[in-house]
C-alpha cells in the first residue's frame, strides 16, 4: 500500500539526490549510512516506485527519481519564499504613523 511520504524523507530524499551517495549524505546530515540507506527504502517502498539506482560507489535517479526531485525542490522553493514573504510582513510596520 502506497502511503504519504513523510517531508524529512522528502529532504532526506533531495540531499542524496544532490549528494550522489548516502555515504556522503550521512555525512552532511550526521546521520548513519544505515538509516539514510532505510529511509530512502522506506520512501521508495511508500511511493511503490525505485527512485535512486544504486552501484557501490554511487547513486542516480531514476525517471522517476527525478520527477520527484524537481517536484520536491519547486515545493521547498515556494516554502522558504512563503516564509520569506510572512517574516517580512511581521517585521514591516502596520497602521497609520502619526
Amino acid at each position: 500500500m502506497k502511503t504519504a511520504p513523510q517531508l524529512d524523507d522528502l529532504r532526506l530524499f533531495c540531499a542524496v539526490a544532490r549528494n550522489r551517495s548516502f555515504a556522503a549524505t550521512a555525512r552532511e546530515l550526521g546521520l548513519s549510512n544505515a538509516v539514510v540507506s532505510k529511509r530512502i527504502a522506506i520512501l521508495e517502498a511508500g511511493m511503490g516506485t525505485a527512485l535512486l539506482h544504486r552501484t557501490t560507489r554511487s547513486v542516480a535517479l531514476t525517471e522517476q527519481g527525478e520527477t520527484l526531485n524537481r517536484a520536491v525542490r519547486e515545493v521547498f522553493a515556494k516554502l522558504a519564499m512563503t516564509e520569506a514573504l510572512l517574516t517580512e510582513s511581521r517585521e514591516r510596520p502596520t497602521g497609520r504613523l502619526k
